[in-house]
């Protein structure tokens, strides 16, 4: 596929409150693309009307071609639907429940998605551009971290097992205590399904009752059919509260249970960690840039996925792996297609299995650095930035081109439609309104692409010109847009007849449709101007034909012959034969006197017509 040139793109990135990661607009600079980085303080889940001026200002101001930023910003769609540019929006939330919105059925998105379920189920929705696209890292600066981290030596690793990661304990605990016994036992039921268990086979979507979703439904006033009306409240709820609930008792099971034998560090920015084995070493968050130094620095690191990310791999996972840590990760339907476990990593599917490997591997040091370092390789080689972007702007510009191409199509279907309307109705009025159409800027593309139009709007420009000059109307005899263009083919081909020097019948056939569809002659000298090469001799042998029956005639395409041409002296000469020979002295002078450098025997006639004319005047 042809290279798209980075000095084409003008791109603005949009921050969001939510997210301070700024990866994308660091490697599109690396990258040398022309990036204007914007935070215009609004909220991926909120829609906000000022900020989406703001935006389509800041899109004209610095003529900007593309916007792009993590996760779908309804507010930016908008914004970019109005000015008809492009919006990249690279998804690291499953689900997220904005793509559930009318904003995210726009043609200006395009979707990039890590979740290959998620994708599928937003096609079924009618999204059109939503295409799976892993995350990816920021492989310069993952390298300029590591090699500030000093070199793995015999002992030198901080920690066992490190996680970084959230608890997930909310309200939701409080909610299940609000539900009665039976939904309550419903809902313990859907955790138990799930618990532990990482397969192809368990699936938390479908497990929730009609009941149960009744029950948040109504205690939220049934907001996410306002809010998100693509989305069931059941896979609503079972998102955003089931799997969170699971998550919180498999972490907090997990992180208890290892700790009772090994050395268990967990980072994160939660408040309340009251859940968790005093043997577990609780320590603050740490900003996203410098995580790195803890997963080289761990010799195993741990990945416990949210069960709402059907068959995605989370960024946690990419991230450790970029930065040469082992990962053990429960498995996750794409981890074993875009890696090979065993040699690229380790994947557990149960308790059980997690603990025998981690058992496996903190015995096997050497297996499990290697493990880590072919990680590592893939990650950097395939999973990057630099890699992902320019596939996505590659799939962008295509289909781009392809949706120009069907626009155009629609175009041209409606503006031919609309010049047969106005043709039909045969009135000034409506010719003007007709040429205020097709000399619109907007669909400059679509008539340059369409020759139909395209005559149509030269014979409109000549028709505007042919109303200062007095001539007849161009489209006298024209009732639609075919018989336009016929009437400009027909009248290029006779004239083409006249310009090779064809039969004299031939010629004479041309000669005769003119006066018969009474054709001005300051279309016919246009068209000589516009399409044929010989065009001082062709109206000079179209005058001749024409003389033979109408001499005024004749003087009259050579006229706007001579005002198309700008002042050829052959044309001049043949005019003032005609003059001469209609007897019309003075105006014969008049072009004679116009003529450049005129030879001494022609400076002697146009002497003896002035002194005739002078004596004739006195």
């Amino acid at each position: 596929m042809k290279q798209i040139k980075q000095s084409d793109i003008r791109i603005l990135y949009i921050q969001t409150n939510e997210i301070s990661l700024l990866d994308i607009p660091r490697v599109l600079d690396e990258m040398g693309y022309d990036v204007y980085q914007a935070d215009f303080g609004i909220k991926a889940q909120e829609y906000d009307v000022t900020a989406c001026k703001k935006i389509v200002a800041a899109i004209g101001e610095f003529h900007i071609r593309c916007a792009i930023s993590y996760d779908f910003v309804m507010t930016i769609s908008q914004a970019c639907m109005e000015t008809g540019i492009p919006y990249i929006a690279w998804v690291y939330d499953a689900p997220q429940s904005e793509l559930y919105t009318h904003y995210a059925m726009y043609p200006c998105n395009y979707i990039f998605a890590f979740d290959k379920m998620q994708v599928r189920r937003l096609k079924a929705i009618g999204i059109k551009h939503v295409v799976h696209m892993p995350l990816a890292v920021h492989r310069n600066k993952i390298d300029m971290v590591t090699n500030t981290i000093e070199k793995k030596i015999e002992g030198g690793y901080q920690r066992e097992i490190a996680f970084i990661g959230q608890l997930y304990k909310r309200e939701e605990e409080t909610l299940l205590q609000q539900m009665n016994e039976k939904l309550r036992r419903q809902m313990y039921q859907n955790i138990e399904k799930c618990f532990l268990k990482w397969d192809k086979n368990t699936r938390i979507h479908g497990l929730m009752s009609e009941e149960c979703v009744a029950f948040y439904g109504e205690l939220e006033g049934h907001r996410v059919k306002i809010c998100y009306p693509y989305m069931s409240e059941q896979f609503y709820y079972e998102a955003a509260i089931l799997s969170r609930m699971i998550a919180n008792r498999e972490r907090v099971h997990i992180l208890n249970s290892l700790a009772d034998k090994y050395d268990v560090t967990f980072y994160t920015n939660d408040k309340d960690t009251k859940q968790l084995s005093e043997k577990v070493k609780v320590k603050p968050g740490l900003s996203y840039d410098v995580l790195s130094h803890i997963y080289y620095r761990s010799k195993i690191n741990l990945n416990i996925t949210l069960h709402c990310i059907e068959t995605g791999v989370p960024q946690r996972v990419l991230d450790v792996m970029a930065a040469g840590g082992f990962m053990l990760s429960n498995y996750q339907e794409e981890l074993e297609e875009m890696f090979v476990p065993g040699e690229e990593i380790v994947l557990y599917h149960n308790e059980q299995e997690l603990l025998e490997k981690i058992a496996y591997y903190l015995a096997h040091d050497e297996e499990r650095e290697q493990i880590a370092h072919k990680g590592q390789e893939k990650v950097l080689r395939e999973y990057n930035y630099q890699v992902e972007i320019t596939k996505a702007f590659q799939y962008v510009h295509k289909t781009e081109k392809n949706r120009r191409e069907s626009y155009i199509a629609l175009q041209r279907a409606e503006l031919r439609k609309q010049a047969d309307l106005f043709l039909s109705q045969k009135t000034e009025e409506s010719y003007l309104q007709l040429y205020e159409l097709l000399t619109d800027k907007k669909y400059d593309t679509t008539i340059r692409k369409t020759i139909d139009l395209a005559v149509l709007q030269e014979m409109l420009k000549c028709w505007r010109q042919e109303r200062e000059f007095g001539e007849s109307c161009i489209f006298d005899d024209v009732d639609s847009l075919q018989q336009a263009e016929q009437k400009y083919m027909e009248l290029k081909h006779g004239l083409w007849r006249i310009e090779q020097n064809l039969s004299y019948e031939k010629c004479m056939e041309t000669v005769k449709r003119i006066r018969q569809q009474s054709i001005s002659m300051f279309f016919i000298s246009w068209v000589i101007y516009a399409e044929l090469q010989d065009q001082e001799n062709t109206i000079i042998k179209l005058s001749k034909l024409m003389a033979e029956s109408d001499r005024a005639e004749a003087v009259r395409l050579l006229s706007y012959g001579l005002l198309i041409l700008e002042g050829k002296q052959k044309l001049l000469m043949q005019q003032a034969n005609y003059l001469l020979d209609m007897q019309l002295w003075e105006q014969a002078l008049r072009t004679l006197q116009k003529i450049e450098s005129p030879t001494e025997e022609l400076k002697e006639s146009i002497e003896k017509l002035s002194n005739a004319l002078h004596k004739v005047n006195e």
